[in-house]
């Protein structure tokens, strides 16, 4: 039995049933009780990540703090705050082979005895990509760019070994020729039937809830028929586990979708033909992590399909990410609807919640919140126009008049967008403005007034936070 056991309490502040922000401090307080004299080296708190699932375990300690070195006597109880820093990347992450954990732990080292610990597992969601953290994000670009590079001087090297050991040529060589028989059919044949084809991607680093857009050019040397034109998007985790010849890959799609871009038709010989591409992310893709031994990866996948030949087709690795570092204007943080109005900034300067909330100036156009609900409302279906009409204001105290239809009692993917001492309530615009559904985070204070009173009509003043198409709601901070 351990002479001491360890409890981690985190602050109010810090409630663990909440999401958290890549980078943020946390605090709270090491329980400590012995049933016994105990001699500690050293007692720490520890923030950091973990893998688990189907591939290795990879892992990595952010953030240590020593919070005690000596002596406790027996039947003692005694208590050390602490506060430490959350690891920035990778996100949490809950996958079929993939899971990706945040944890803050409390070690006692114990000379001659077993070290007792205690943790709290903790949902850390990134507020932008760490600044070197970047090569967790991207090793797959170069695999993607670079396999034919790789492929020619692995060959030459084969070639090289070969002439200096004759058996190996004999085996080799109708290895390179197989080889070489699979390049030309699965990619000069279709080139030389298709003639001059050019694809371009406006930007392969790109947010969740963004177009992936692109252009296909054909100029074909005369005039070949085609099945049709198609994009597919795809999201894989790719866990490795074991090593040597006991390593074993296991993948899994967890996303899969093909947009047609041109139906049959025939392309016309000499005369460039222009394509538009454009690929929408759901706002709740996950982010790409290339991590030891685990990786989630997304793939776009271009093809021409030209009947009785071989399709020509072309792979790109996207790069799901949030906003980087680097961008700190005012329209970058504008368009992050994954942003809380309290982490805005202009020009890389942080504003505070009172800047943040002021009314237009003096001579500004005003806007009201039942004008911007009708504006919402006549962009119907249109994602890009709605996310458009919440950028305009989002920084504009707005009063409103709302139904409160019932507060959310787990707040899943909502958690992300909620500050401290916050609650979810699922909500209708009311009053003069149309009825616009809304996910309404609210001070915690309101809870017992929306459960125990009257819920409709409730008048005061918020701030529209971005726009959820997966629930068809738009989002807003409750000011009161």
């Amino acid at each position: 039995m351990a002479k001491c056991e360890l409890r981690i309490e985190l602050d109010e502040s810090n409630d663990s049933s909440t999401a958290f922000r890549g980078g943020e401090t946390i605090s709270g307080k090491v329980h400590v009780a012995t049933s016994a004299a105990v001699q500690c080296r050293k007692l720490t708190v520890t923030t950091g990540w973990k893998t688990h699932g189907k591939g290795n375990v990879a892992k990595e300690d952010c953030h240590t703090m020593t919070v005690f070195e000596g002596n406790w006597d027996t039947g003692e109880v005694v208590s050390y705050p602490f506060e430490v820093r959350l690891g920035a990347w990778p996100p949490s992450y809950r996958g079929h082979y993939l899971n990706v954990d945040h944890f803050v732990e409390a070690a006692a080292d114990i000379p001659w005895a077993f070290d007792p610990k205690t943790s709290i597992a903790l949902t850390v969601r990134p507020h932008r990509v760490p600044m070197g953290s970047e090569s967790q994000i991207i090793s797959k670009t170069f695999r993607a760019n670079n396999g034919a590079v790789v492929g020619l001087v692995m060959t030459l090297v084969l070639m090289a070994i070969s002439c200096v050991f004759l058996p190996l040529l004999i085996v080799s060589v109708p290895l390179l020729l197989i080889g070489w028989m699979v390049y030309l059919v699965k990619v000069k044949l279709p080139q030389w039937l298709l003639g001059q084809v050019e694809l371009t991607w406006q930007e392969t680093e790109v947010r969740p809830g963004r177009v992936v857009q692109g252009a296909l050019r054909i100029k074909p040397s005369r005039s070949i028929a085609t099945n049709g034109i198609t994009v597919g998007l795809t999201g894989t985790e790719i866990c490795v586990s074991g090593h040597g010849s006991n390593r074993t890959t296991h993948r899994h799609a967890f996303f899969e979708h093909t947009w047609n871009i041109a139906e049959a038709s025939t392309l016309q010989g000499g005369v460039w033909q222009d394509f538009s591409i454009e690929v929408p992310l759901q706002e709740d893709f996950p982010y790409s992590m290339s991590l030891p031994a685990n990786d989630l990866v997304w793939q776009l996948q271009t093809r021409v399909d030209l009947p009785r030949w071989p399709d020509w087709y072309r792979r790109e690795y996207l790069q799901v990410v949030p906003i980087q570092d680097t961008e700190s204007s005012f329209d970058a943080a504008l368009e992050m609807d994954d942003s809380p109005i309290e982490a805005r900034t202009v020009n890389g300067n942080t504003l505070s919640a009172e800047q943040r909330t002021q009314p237009p100036p003096a001579g500004a156009p005003a806007i009201t919140f039942a004008e911007t609900m009708q504006m919402i409302q006549a962009s119907g279906s249109d994602v890009d126009q709605i996310r458009q009409v919440v950028r305009a204001v989002a920084s504009i105290q707005l009063s409103a008049t709302l139904d409160v239809d019932r507060r959310l009692l787990y707040a899943g993917d909502e958690q992300a967008f909620m500050n401290r001492g916050e609650t979810a309530w699922w909500v209708l615009a009311a009053g003069d403005a149309p009825a616009v559904r809304m996910t309404l985070f609210a001070p915690s204070r309101f809870t017992q007034i929306w459960t125990d009173g009257n819920r409709n009509g409730i008048t005061g003043q918020l701030i529209l936070l971005g726009y959820d198409s997966g629930e068809d709601r738009v989002r807003a901070r409750w000011l009161g």
